[in-house]
């Protein structure tokens, strides 16, 4: 892997980390990922950010392309994983994903039952199709799995997914009124950097359980 790619934040003293793969859409230095990023570290969580294939040939050409396979995602969430233990033993690493980035996280950590994994918005199943699910993949796996989903998110709104048959392993904390990126109406009480805040307290907590 490119090391141009892979961009560990590292606070002072840090023993636990995440390993943090972009969305389908986004790539590692979006707003998103700069503003989730931001905020874990300032409470001693260290970030490793790393790209899949597709988005490095993107960053490269500037030409779009679409998602590679999952098991080259797997792959390359799992170079990172291990460019993050090398560069920084010391670190207790677990796995994050936004939206598509969450679903490789899953899978990946079918190798690993020891690793806690946090989903940022949760694709449960494509926007407009909600009879598309994709909760097979959660509840085959046996890892802690910390679900942040906006209320308002058209790929799960709270409504919909509390109707899922989901494991106990699995938890899920809600964002009020937050869309697929945790942003809100203007008009709601709760904007974008609270729910910034509130995401990265419940994964410093989660990981601490």
């Amino acid at each position: 892997m490119n090391s141009f790619l892979i961009n560990v934040d590292k606070p002072d003293n840090a023993l636990l980390g995440v390993v943090f793969a972009h969305g389908s859409g986004i790539g590692m230095d979006h707003w998103f990922m700069n503003s989730i990023s931001a905020s874990l570290v300032d409470l001693g969580i260290a970030v490793a950010r790393f790209e899949f294939p597709y988005r490095q040939l993107i960053r490269e050409t500037g030409i779009k392309r679409p998602p590679n396979t999952m098991p080259v995602l797997i792959e390359s969430f799992q170079s990172a994983l291990n460019l993050a233990r090398e560069l920084h033993s010391e670190i207790n690493w677990h796995l994050t994903g936004k939206s598509l980035g969450a679903r490789v996280a899953v899978n990946l950590s079918a190798n690993h039952e020891d690793l806690k994994v946090i989903c940022l918005g949760y694709p449960f199943h494509p926007v407009g199709k909600p009879e598309k699910l994709r909760i097979d993949l959660l509840n085959s796996v046996h890892n802690s799995i910390l679900i942040l989903q906006g209320t308002r998110d058209p790929f799960g709104r709270y409504d919909e997914v509390q109707n899922y048959a989901l494991n106990s392993n699995v938890i899920i904390s809600w964002l009020e009124d937050g869309d697929h990126d945790f942003t809100t109406k203007k008009s709601s009480r709760v904007q974008f950097d609270e729910h910034c805040l509130e995401a990265a307290k419940t994964i410093k907590e989660f990981l601490l359980m």
